[in-house]
């Protein structure tokens, strides 16, 4: 007969517990990957759960160093988020007073008669005279090779 020690198994119980609540706050604050596929209002609705309009622009570019799968550094910009307008004779617009613009969170590709069509993904957010955010721009951008 073994002897059993009162409480080991609530003890043993807990430290799983405890495990599982840690993993689940480590998956919630890790890396964000865009979904390059879905179309630009629902990136732009996935990007604005994480940099709600009104955030600060040190709060977004903290989610961007720290959790956002991006490629390269972020440009900032005295003009505001660049909208792109397609057309010679249509000129780009700019949101606010200031941006982090163009910054690329992805390519896909896909083979089109006999092409390879990459498609870049790239983020912009706006922000107003006072750091805060107004607008987040998605923009795709489409090549051939």
């Amino acid at each position: 007969m073994s002897a059993r020690i009162p409480g080991l198994r609530a003890f043993w119980l807990g430290i799983a517990l405890a495990a599982c609540v840690s993993a689940g706050a480590a998956d919630s604050a890790g890396p964000v990957k865009v979904h390059l596929r879905n179309d630009e209002p629902q990136i732009r609705a996935a990007m604005l759960t994480h940099t709600p309009l009104g955030s600060t622009k040190a709060s977004v570019l903290a989610y961007i160093n720290t959790r956002l799968t991006h490629e390269g550094a972020p440009q900032f910009s005295k003009f505001g988020a660049r909208k792109r307008n397609y057309g010679a004779n249509n000129p780009d617009d700019w949101i606010g007073t200031s941006g982090i613009n163009d910054l690329e969170v992805g390519h896909y590709g896909e083979w089109e008669y006999l092409l390879l069509i990459k498609t870049y993904v790239y983020l912009s957010w706006g922000f107003d005279a006072n750091d805060r955010l107004i607008d987040i721009v998605v923009y795709k951008e489409t090549d051939s090779l």
